[in-house]
């Protein structure tokens, strides 16, 4: 599956960009800058450093890409070869009501958004069988990618901070979905599309990057 083509090459230090309140933005330089003095242990940490972690993290994340509350259950995650299909299966299936919102996981910026639900299976499988999605660069450098959407409310190069609201899961029949319950096919890469290879970077289990969480398989 190739992704649309882009030359977008973004820098990885955009957080000015994000907009959010003053106070959570002075939460992410501080978490970035290098510290000047380390609490020791016998030394409790503050309110006001716990405050200024827990405003980091909210906007860098990790967080799940469906809300609490609106997943059904997790499917498979990452495996060499998948029952039934035997094909490799490179992210976690994340099961959820059509409309649900999908959020984004990371902080960082989207490098594209692709349409592959009027792909022709016969001659762009693996696109048609992603359907809608999109690709988001985080800080890391890893990329975020949600597939199996009904629609997208970001555009390509837009900045975007954990928990933001990239698009929908689409309803069965369509966007990828054609022999399953609704849900988003989340995937977590090394590095982006290599044209040459015609493959994204290495999988990373999502599950092992994700915040600990009942798993219902």
């Amino acid at each position: 599956m190739s992704p649309a083509q882009t030359d977008d090459a973004p820098s990885l230090l955009w957080l000015g960009a994000v907009g959010a309140a003053g106070v959570a933005l002075g939460a992410v330089a501080w978490a970035l800058q290098s510290p000047t003095k380390q609490p020791s242990p016998r030394e409790p940490r503050s309110k006001d450093d716990d405050m200024a972690r827990a405003q980091t993290s909210a906007i860098l994340g990790p967080v799940w890409p469906i809300p609490a509350g609106r997943l059904r259950r997790v499917g498979e995650s990452v495996m060499a070869r998948r029952a039934g299909s035997g094909r490799p299966h490179k992210g976690v299936d994340l099961f959820a009501e059509a409309g649900s919102p999908v959020l984004s996981a990371a902080y960082g910026r989207v490098l594209r958004v692709v349409d592959g639900r009027t792909a022709d299976p016969k001659k762009q499988e693996g696109l048609a069988r992603a359907g809608l999605f999109v690709d988001v660069r985080a800080l890391s450098g890893w990329v975020y990618r949600y597939l199996h959407l009904g629609s997208v409310v970001v555009r390509e190069g837009e900045p975007v901070r954990a928990g933001q609201p990239l698009g929908t899961v689409s309803p069965s029949g369509g966007s990828g979905v054609e022999h399953s319950e609704p849900h988003v096919h989340f995937e977590i890469r090394a590095a982006d599309w290599d044209r040459g290879a015609g493959e994204y970077g290495e999988p990373v289990d999502p599950l092992q990057v994700l915040p600990p969480r009942e798993r219902v398989a």
